[in-house]
């Protein structure tokens, strides 16, 4: 499956670029997926799209950042953007709106419309956005528009998106990263950095997974890893899984620190050497923990969840390498 990736600037998926080796341009093709860069806007979304848009993709994915008017969502999270409103086509009427779908000019909402399951995708939230012209930055204007449409996201190219898409029949999907809340501007309550980081950490492992779907691990135990931002502005790491029966793998991942795993690692390469270790960890960070070399195998979590010594190590290299190259993010 040939997928397009568009974004409205480059910034926003710099991390795609530097991971795949692309040189930075407004449209890279290569041989799994393409890459847009469509500009910030409706207008200059709806004149890229119609300049590349064809029946080749099997997917069209539209990632970027966005604000949020549901300060339940955590900024650096996430979203699955299902539906999407064209929140300014349409008319006042002395102190009301009418939109498009009143005045009988067409319809202001569209939706996403990619159905095949992809674990990536399926533990995101689903959100209701908004696409505007003119972000909000003012008390009487964010009232306004939540009163009229109860958006959860703002960005200014969604709609779009999904316009353009809905036109030539293509699946699409539009995943955004929360920068913001929607407030009376303050600049220094963003955080830009965190949510493209995450943005591009999430992407790398979607195309990643498309391209082959057992190079990580995790993937198999349908495991994500996450870095979420402390209110004192420090950061830690976390996963999640939509499987139960992987909990106490995620959970013992997530309790282990970058030392702890690295003495995992060493003890189960020895173990996979044929060297005596010590077998009955115990506890480890909040885990039970019983490597047995002969079985091939490890026991890990208080539910006594039995898996492959091999899959083990890797699932630690990967955990590893996630918590390693995390950079200090604003």
């Amino acid at each position: 499956m040939k997928l397009l990736v568009v974004a409205a600037t480059s910034a926003e998926i710099s991390g795609l670029y530097q991971h795949f080796g692309l040189a930075e341009a407004n449209f890279v093709q290569t041989p799994e997926f393409d890459i847009l860069i469509t500009g910030v806007g409706m207008t200059a979304t709806a004149f890229a799209l119609g300049t590349r848009l064809n029946p080749s993709y099997g997917l069209v994915l539209n990632v970027g950042i966005a604000g949020s008017f549901d300060h339940t969502l955590e900024l650096g999270n996430l979203v699955n953007i299902t539906t999407d409103v064209f929140a300014e086509l349409g008319a006042e009427d002395h102190d009301s709106f009418l939109s498009i779908d009143q005045l009988g000019f067409g319809t202001n909402a569209y939706t996403n419309n990619y159905t095949s399951a992809l674990p990536q995708v399926d533990r995101l939230p689903q959100v209701k956005g908004i696409t505007v012209n003119k972000v909000h930055g003012n008390a009487q204007s964010i009232a306004r528009i939540k009163s009229l449409f109860n958006p959860q996201v703002e960005s200014m190219e969604g709609a779009a998106f999904f316009y353009a898409c809905h036109q030539l029949q293509l699946p699409c999907l539009q995943i955004r990263s929360i920068s913001n809340a929607v407030e009376p501007r303050a600049k220094e309550n963003w955080k830009i950095g965190l949510a493209i980081w995450n943005l591009n950490h999430w992407l790398i492992e979607l195309l990643s997974f498309l391209k082959n779907p057992t190079e990580f691990v995790r993937h198999q135990y349908s495991i994500t890893f996450i870095k979420k931002r402390l209110v004192q502005g420090r950061y830690y790491y976390t996963t999640f899984t939509s499987n139960p029966d992987n909990e106490d793998i995620a959970n013992h991942l997530a309790n282990s620190d970058k030392r702890i795993t690295e003495i995992q690692i060493e003890d189960i390469q020895k173990a996979m050497d044929g060297e005596a270790i010590e077998e009955h960890w115990g506890e480890v960070m909040g885990s039970q923990l019983e490597i047995f070399p002969k079985k091939g195998s490890v026991l890990i979590g208080y539910a006594k969840k039995t898996i492959p010594i091999g899959d083990f190590k890797q699932l630690l290299q990967e955990w590893l390498a996630f918590i390693s190259s995390s950079p200090t993010l604003s």
